[in-house]
């Protein structure tokens, strides 16, 4: 279960930094907010993010995963008002980093916050 969990934060920090774009981390925290916040109410089966979830997770049920998305997006968006620079030395670090470098500060980062999340 904390692979999926890791795998979805993942794929929500790659996307959220596709969305920042190539200005990278200028905009701190603000822009990662926005982006957030954006992705936060409208999620479905047909969004981008959660297909692509669907695709790297294996998980059939369109609805669960949507529903995981969800989740792990509400508890990156809790972390970054609780703990602002924890979530931004984060997407810091995995900005210049291959996926595998995403997946350990990850791990090392918010991984214990996520364990229970996914069930």
């Amino acid at each position: 279960q904390g692979t999926i969990a890791t795998t979805i934060i993942t794929i929500i920090m790659q996307y959220v930094m596709q969305q920042i774009g190539k200005g990278g981390f200028k905009g701190g925290l603000g822009k990662l907010t926005s982006v957030l916040s954006g992705l936060g109410t409208n999620l479905n089966a047909e969004n981008p993010l959660v297909k692509q979830i669907q695709e790297k997770t294996g998980i059939e049920d369109s609805q669960k995963v949507t529903g995981y998305t969800q989740q792990a997006v509400d508890l990156i968006k809790q972390e970054a008002a609780a703990n602002p620079e924890g979530i931004e030395s984060l997407f810091k670090n995995a900005l210049g980093d291959t996926v595998g470098d995403i997946e350990g500060e990850v791990k090392k980062g918010i991984v214990d916050r996520i364990k229970g999340l996914f069930r």
